[in-house]
């Protein structure tokens, strides 16, 4: 009887190869996606901060650069999926020359934990409620205490 049981739960630690092709299709098409937001981003930035509004050039294009590890995550149904999800994204932007480099991919990993967290607290159950605490918390908590920080560093 343990033997099944241990079969079972090494399986459900397994990824099948559609759910790995699955997950790099997220990576790319949202490296791709990001690598776009940069100039959008950077032109919205360049008319705000004359204006004295760059924290709204940040709040009006968050959206997207929050989105690869949610629909990982909620596609995939595996812990982790969401912070693998993120850290390609934020890879594939770096690797096409995003305007902030490698530091993409640390904004990747905070952004993919905080996602994660959202899952964590349904305990990987509730994958609505998860999606809804997911992009609550990789937003409201994780990026913007991770940009609060990068802000107040002197």
């Amino acid at each position: 009887m343990e033997n099944s049981e241990a079969v079972q739960t090494s399986r459900a630690y397994k990824w099948s190869l559609r759910e790995v092709i699955l997950m790099a299709l997220i990576g790319i098409g949202f490296g791709v996606i990001y690598f776009i937001m940069d100039p959008i981003y950077a032109a919205l930035d360049a008319v705000l901060v004359p204006m004295g509004l760059h924290p709204y050039a940040i709040a009006i294009t968050i959206g997207p650069w929050m989105m690869a590890a949610p629909l990982a995550s909620y596609l995939l149904k595996r812990v982790g999926a969401g912070l693998i999800g993120e850290i390609l994204a934020a890879t594939g932007e770096a690797l096409l020359g995003g305007y902030w480099g490698v530091a993409t991919i640390i904004s990747g990993f905070i952004q993919g934990i905080g996602s994660e967290l959202g899952f964590t607290l349904t305990g990987y159950k509730s994958w609505k409620l998860g999606l809804i605490l997911s992009t609550l918390t990789g937003t409201a908590v994780t990026f913007f205490g991770h940009c609060f920080m990068m802000a107040t560093y002197n």
